[in-house]
């Protein structure tokens, strides 16, 4: 059975496709459709609302079941920003390193003890018109005080994990799906798919 990872990251489609590894369905991503898909914008102010609605719409639009998630980083220095805005809340058209040195910035000064940080991921999965489930899982740490590792994307490289003693870029995609935000919550949403009917 094939089910929709219903995102265009390519990052985020190779975790998904690797915590989902062994399971009795196929993850195929929007790009592997044959047939344009208009985006949809997501612009809610909370991740579940997000990830249920770019599950809902990429469902209606594919006819396949759909798992969408929506992630951020919730800095407690910064009053819990970026938060659901953390793709968009240092200037979109900068890379991965320009977003992380911009963070790291805005810390300049701030002691370790309060650099507490965590990573959310809520996911949605949806089939047929309906909502199934909602899922969230949560990585805790600290915003490091400079960039480090070559192994995750986004704002990983300065996610400190003190049980590692390393960034969560630095331990490695094995390692990272075994204990990241978007496994604990695909983990969740696993039991909901094999429910599916094979199609």
């Amino acid at each position: 059975m094939k089910i929709l990872a219903a995102t265009s990251n390519a990052h985020k489609i190779d975790e998904i496709k690797g915590i989902l590894d062994g399971q009795p369905f196929e993850p195929v991503s929007l790009s592997d459709m044959e047939m344009e898909i208009e985006p949809v914008e997501e612009g809610e102010d909370s991740y579940e609302d997000n990830a249920a609605k770019k599950a809902l719409y990429y469902s209606s639009v594919t006819g396949l079941p759909s798992v969408a998630d929506d992630t951020g980083l919730e800095i407690d220095a910064l009053s819990g920003k970026p938060g659901p805005l953390s793709a968009r809340f240092i200037d979109p058209s900068y890379g991965y390193n320009q977003r992380n040195e911009a963070v790291l910035a805005l810390l300049s000064g701030v002691p370790d003890s309060r650099r507490t940080a965590r990573f959310i991921c809520v996911v949605a999965v949806a089939f047929r018109g309906e909502l199934l489930a909602v899922f969230r899982g949560e990585l805790e740490g600290r915003i490091s005080r400079v960039s480090s590792g070559a192994f995750g994307f986004g704002y990983d490289p300065i996610f400190y994990l003190p049980s590692y003693g390393c960034s969560l870029a630095d331990i490695g995609f094995s390692e990272k799906n075994k204990i990241s935000h978007r496994a604990l919550a695909l983990a969740q949403a696993i039991p909901v798919l094999r429910k599916l009917p094979v199609s």
